[in-house]
């Protein structure tokens, strides 16, 4: 993969993480503040975005196959970048989520849908994100 393919890459992940967060935001924006619940329709933008990158970044590159292939299937060094990717990955979310709950239980904030899918989507997707930095 040459330079210019790897920056997109890199770039459309970031973007792509940065996409849950504006919509889980966004969401919590609108439903703390009793805002306009309309507002919610500008929650399509970064919906959309996050699935043209998630195509572009992930399912195009071959992120997600490597992420769900059996370890069997993989050679010595997959396999080795695949474990590295899932440990830190693993390592990064429980912190992550431990974070976010300690937040909503210290801001007296309820959970709602739209984090639990977020981070359901982030604990599914991050070893995608930790392999486009580590594999070439």
């Amino acid at each position: 993969m040459n330079l210019k393919m790897m920056k997109m890459k890199k770039s459309g992940i970031v973007l792509n993480l940065a996409c849950i967060v504006i919509i889980v935001l966004f969401f919590e924006l609108i439903r703390l503040n009793n805002w306009n619940p309309q507002l919610l329709i500008y929650e399509i933008i970064p919906v959309l975005i996050l699935i043209i990158t998630y195509i572009n970044s992930i399912k195009k590159t071959g992120l997600w196959k490597l992420t769900h292939k059996l370890g069997k299937d993989l050679n010595e060094q997959d396999r080795a970048v695949y474990l590295l990717a899932v440990n830190e990955s693993y390592i990064f979310f429980s912190i992550f989520t431990s974070v976010v709950l300690i937040l909503y239980t210290l801001l007296k904030i309820e959970l709602n849908m739209v984090l639990v899918m977020g981070l359901v989507y982030i604990a599914h997707i991050l070893p995608a994100y930790f392999l486009a930095w580590v594999k070439e």
